[in-house]
């Protein structure tokens, strides 16, 4: 899949709402339960055999039909939805990882993981109780972006952001070169 389509794609409200938790799982609820079940983070593989064997997968199969029936290529339908799906859920906590080990060092802050709750209300991931502080970590692309769909997002999270009792700050990096670049 190149970039454009990409692009295109991830610019699809309509094809956005098609990725809620109830037709593709919680991804990081799962990501969560598996890396607890082995009591060591997953590897990728492991990763991408657990969340296949935990999802309906006919939800996902109907998620690549609607990519088809926008003239996509099965290939592309398939990539997109696992990307969407696997590969950024993983990416994702890696960065998150890294964004945690970062503002510890950098800031001198004691960070944990948000719950689910506070990860899918609030839309945080990291959390400094004792200063009352915590993090969404980005991708640069979304500091950048502005497509409908994104914007949307950015909208919503600013919301959730508000209701929290944290001051939310971001903290974003680059896909490209695996490190956080800065917060705001």
């Amino acid at each position: 899949m190149n970039w454009e389509d990409k692009k295109k794609l991830d610019s699809s409200i309509e094809l956005n709402r098609m990725f809620s938790t109830n037709n593709v799982g919680s991804c990081i609820k799962l990501l969560r339960e598996l890396k607890n079940s082995l009591k060591r983070p997953p590897s990728f593989e492991e990763w991408r055999g657990y969340y296949f064997k935990k999802v309906d997968l006919t939800k996902l199969s109907e998620i690549k039909a609607y990519i088809m029936s926008l003239g996509y290529s099965e290939k592309v339908s398939k990539e997109y939805v696992f990307t969407r799906t696997v590969k950024q859920t993983y990416n994702g906590t890696l960065m998150e990882a890294k964004a945690k080990e970062h503002l510890e060092k950098e800031r001198g802050l004691n960070l944990r993981y948000s719950t689910e709750e506070e990860d899918t209300v609030y839309c945080i991931d990291l959390v400094d109780d004792a200063k009352n502080l915590a993090f969404q970590v980005k991708p640069i692309s979304y500091l950048h972006g502005s497509n409908p769909s994104l914007n949307k997002d950015k909208e919503r999270n600013k919301e959730a952001h508000i209701k929290s009792k944290f001051k939310v700050e971001f903290i974003y990096y680059s896909k490209k070169r695996n490190q956080i670049t800065f917060t705001l």
